[in-house]
């Protein structure tokens, strides 16, 4: 399973050029609570299987990349 989530249009369109078939742009302000919701009404059949993540960015505290992991 591959899945690409940009903070903009413009990141998104980068990761088509890279690729990505369907890469999805997200504003930075969302509820995190509803995106959990969603993400738990579409769950997988397949709980083992294993999948990556992609960070794109500067690795600064104000990116979250701690969150993240």
């Amino acid at each position: 399973m591959c899945a690409a989530l940009a903070d903009s249009e413009f990141n998104a369109q980068e990761l088509r050029a890279n690729g990505y078939d369907a890469p999805l742009a997200c504003p930075l302000l969302f509820d995190v609570d509803q995106l959990i919701a969603n993400a738990a009404a579409r769950k997988a059949q397949r709980d083992d299987e294993l999948f990556t993540v992609l960070f794109v960015g500067r690795v600064v505290a104000s990116k979250g990349q701690a969150e993240l992991v």
